[in-house]
């Protein structure tokens, strides 16, 4: 059995756990990352047709936590960056929340968003995105990019903070891999990334490189590895990138 620090701040479905289990690994969750909403945030007047686009669960339940009751959700537009998100957040809250990839990256949705944006009446001309102050200035970024013509609101309505609480169960997990005995991380941010290094340090991820490996969910989280080390590479990235996608890449490369 390959042991595997999950170490999204999301557990496993039991159906992706069972089936890691029988392609041979053994599943710890190890969340390096806490994401809690924040108790207060600055306030926020809805106008008719605005349009929310949410990046996570998170994302959705710390804006929800803060948008009026009298809200009329009708009067807006509701899309997530993959499925799975929309699915939930349709499923939690009285909204239609459209996905704009299966599972992309962020610089994906919003260009698909840019290709259906003139469908909907009355015209969209503010998207609100709700993140962490970590994420500041990422989202206008693209919105510049992508949509010059739509007004981007970054709404800071949750944080990220480093769990410190399982920093040492994370470090004897990498300590007591080996070459023989390798131990597969996921890495399914670059937030998580940063968040891993600063639990254990890059020398002692660098010195176990050849024991450890690092499985990403996507581009960005491996383009953080690169990025921090020389000499450390991902293992491999997911095809998709969502849970899910995580979830196949693992058992389909697994060596």
């Amino acid at each position: 059995m390959t042991r595997l620090l999950w170490t999204a701040s999301r557990p496993l479905a039991k159906k992706q756990s069972a089936r890691l289990e029988q392609a041979g690994y053994q599943p710890d969750w190890l969340p390096v990352i806490q994401l809690e909403p924040l108790d207060q945030v600055s306030d926020l007047k809805l106008q008719q047709g605005d349009a929310f686009f949410f990046v996570s669960r998170m994302a959705g339940q710390a804006a929800f936590k803060h948008l009026l009751p009298s809200a009329p959700l009708s009067q807006h537009y509701f899309f997530s960056s993959s499925q799975q998100t929309g699915r939930y957040l349709s499923q939690t809250y009285p909204i239609a929340c459209q996905a704009l990839t299966h599972g992309g990256t962020s610089q994906e949705a919003f260009n698909q968003f840019n290709k259906i944006k003139d469908h909907y009446q009355p015209r969209i001309d503010r998207l609100i995105v709700p993140i962490s102050p970590q994420s500041q200035g990422k989202y206008q970024a693209l919105g510049q990019t992508y949509l010059p013509d739509i007004s981007i609101q970054e709404w800071i309505v949750y944080q990220k903070q480093v769990n410190r609480r399982i920093g040492q169960s994370l470090q004897a997990a990498i300590s007591q891999a080996s070459q023989a005995a390798p131990l597969a991380i996921t890495i399914a941010s670059a937030s998580a990334w940063q968040a891993m290094v600063n639990l254990v340090s890059l020398p002692v991820l660098e010195q176990k490189r050849s024991a450890i490996q690092l499985w990403t969910i996507g581009p960005l989280a491996s383009q953080s590895i690169l990025k921090s080390s020389s000499q450390l590479n991902p293992y491999h990235e997911a095809d998709q990138s969502n849970f899910a996608g995580l979830v196949e890449s693992l058992i389909t490369y697994k060596t």
